[in-house]
């Protein structure tokens, strides 16, 4: 929960004090805001800056600028993966909608859709 009310605070400040952050997030202290932050830099979770001298957290732009050719191969498989749901969603509305309804009717498994794909890491 922590975490998550940190990643908010990125969307709306560019910088914010240590001391604002664990009064926010309803942290103890400034130090252990200043942990919890540390480790969302380090995981990849959060993009910002720590000035240790003012107790200052700047934060910053994502540097995936979205030009790899990794990156470009994880949206042609997310695009393909939606376009292979899109076409299965297409298929049960068609058949539904022409099947009479009847008791015994096929019923589709979960093993039929891809699982949601998860955020990209970055």
């Amino acid at each position: 929960m922590y975490k998550h009310n940190i990643q908010r605070l990125t969307q709306t400040y560019l910088t914010l004090s240590l001391q604002d952050i664990a009064h926010t997030v309803q942290l103890d202290s400034p130090k252990e805001a200043e942990m919890l932050v540390l480790q969302m830099i380090q995981d990849g979770q959060i993009y910002a800056a720590i000035n240790q001298k003012d107790g200052m957290v700047r934060f910053l732009e994502d540097p995936e600028q979205y030009k790899s050719c990794q990156m470009i191969d994880r949206i042609d498989s997310s695009i393909q993966r939606i376009m292979n749901l899109s076409r299965k969603l297409s298929s049960m509305e068609e058949s539904m909608a022409y099947e009479p309804l009847l008791e015994g009717r096929q019923r589709f498994d979960f093993d039929d859709f891809d699982a949601v794909p998860q955020k990209f890491p970055m």
